[in-house]
């Protein structure tokens, strides 16, 4: 069984971000809006819950930035 190193594994990384640049691009704002939607907490205050809608509509616009990054680089493939 032929396994990769972390060296070899992070060269073919940075080399598919560089050939793929929307796409990694769509795929980075894709999660980063998932971490943003599962941070929130809601409940208390009005202040937390400003707080926490607003990470919420943060969250929901960056997956949808994302998935249209992903389907245009899918597109011009």
């Amino acid at each position: 069984m032929d396994e990769k190193g972390f060296r070899q594994l992070a060269v073919e990384a940075l080399a598919w971000l560089r050939e793929y640049p929307q796409r990694a691009a769509g795929l980075g704002l894709f999660f980063l809006g998932c971490l943003l939607a599962a941070l929130v907490r809601g409940g208390g205050d009005p202040l937390r819950d400003f707080a926490s809608g607003t990470a919420l509509g943060l969250g929901v616009g960056c997956m949808a930035v994302g998935a249209v990054f992903l389907a245009l680089s899918l597109r011009n493939k």
